[in-house]
């Protein structure tokens, strides 16, 4: 497995965590490549109490602008004890391409995309 290919499982892997932390009951995570990109698709639920906190900045918090910099410092501890579950987020934020995040009643659709960095 390359570096670009264990990001993707970093991300996957902050996005459920988030997920749970927010409250989620119902997660499923699916990714797909697609020419240069991998595409991660989140369906989730969440707890209406963590909607104003945290589930309402989601989209600006996942694209802010990517840094290449943070990236490579920070993409190997997320789900490390030094971050927790929301702080990983903009961790993400910075890794990813682009962002896009539907919420409806207490469901979460969220699209990432993250250009493939391998063979």
């Amino acid at each position: 497995m390359n570096e670009g290919q264990k990001k993707i499982l970093k991300i996957i892997d902050a996005m459920y965590s988030y997920c749970v932390f927010v409250g989620a009951t119902d997660v499923a995570i699916r990714t797909r490549k697609e020419g240069n990109f991998y595409i991660v698709l989140i369906d989730s639920d969440f707890s209406e109490r963590y909607l104003k906190k945290y589930i309402s900045k989601l989209e600006r918090i996942l694209n802010q602008p990517k840094d290449p910099t943070i990236e490579q410092m920070y993409w190997n501890m997320i789900g490390s004890s030094k971050f927790q579950d929301d702080n990983d987020i903009y961790v993400v934020g910075s890794m990813v391409d682009t962002a896009e995040v539907k919420i409806e009643g207490n469901h979460l659709n969220i699209v990432l995309t993250k250009k493939y960095e391998g063979k």
